[in-house]
């Protein structure tokens, strides 16, 4: 059986993430030791100790995680695990799949992610937002459910997610569950196009088969697999 590993995306942080794995992998704070002469900053004291608010803001995150992401896939390596068929990404997951493949260096990953993060951050001080994942539900139904629930970008985020849930609950034959995501904005590629150029010049041919988040629905149809709203 042939192993895939999925590295996440931002929204998965938390303060004290792989304090555990780095008493047994030391690689782990080795990486992070790299990072963090990279960024100019103590990224491992940041993610073990906080405070969750800084953790949180989008420039501190995405460097966290991708550092979380390629220490995880360090210690598999040095724990003697079987190397992967493909690597796969959700969002921000997707550059850590680049590094963990070496199609792109880590330094060269953490440089990118600096300046994706900062752009990130900056568009989120100019529109207010945020982001929820809704798990078990249609694509009609949560359009028709936010639709309902009127929910536009003047409300507080709280009372937005109150009135989310109150539609969610009350819709039957629609079920799931909805969770606010650790974001202060939704940001699409379109708000972070000014990076493309650079990214392509940065990108090497990788030594395994990357899955980004675009191509899952036509690597669905080529495995004969059921696609999201067939399940």
């Amino acid at each position: 059986m042939s192993v895939a590993i999925v590295f996440p995306g931002q929204g998965s942080q938390s303060v004290g993430m792989l304090a555990d794995l780095s008493e047994h992998f030391p690689i782990t704070r080795q990486v992070f030791d790299e990072a963090s002469d990279l960024l100019g900053y103590d990224l491992w004291e940041l993610t073990q100790n906080g405070p969750a608010g800084e953790l949180d803001k989008t420039e501190k995150t995405q460097p966290a995680l991708l550092a979380a992401g390629y220490a995880c896939w360090r210690a598999w390596q040095t724990a003697g695990g079987e190397a992967p068929a493909l690597v796969a990404g959700h969002s921000l997951g997707e550059y850590s799949a680049l590094v963990a493949s070496d199609s792109l260096s880590l330094e060269d990953g953490f440089l990118l992610i600096r300046e994706r993060a900062r752009l990130m951050q900056q568009a989120s001080t100019v529109e207010k937002g945020g982001m929820a994942a809704i798990l078990g539900s249609d694509e009609d139904a949560v359009n028709q459910l936010c639709a309902d629930a009127d929910v536009d970008i003047d409300r507080p985020l709280q009372e937005a997610r109150e009135l989310l849930m109150r539609a969610l609950r009350a819709q039957a034959p629609v079920s799931g569950s909805l969770t606010l995501m650790k974001l202060r904005r939704a940001v699409t590629r379109d708000d972070i196009e000014a990076l493309l150029d650079e990214v392509e010049q940065r990108l090497r041919k990788p030594h395994r088969m990357i899955i980004a988040a675009q191509t899952m629905r036509h690597v669905r149809h080529l495995l004969g697999l059921p696609g999201p709203d067939q399940r």
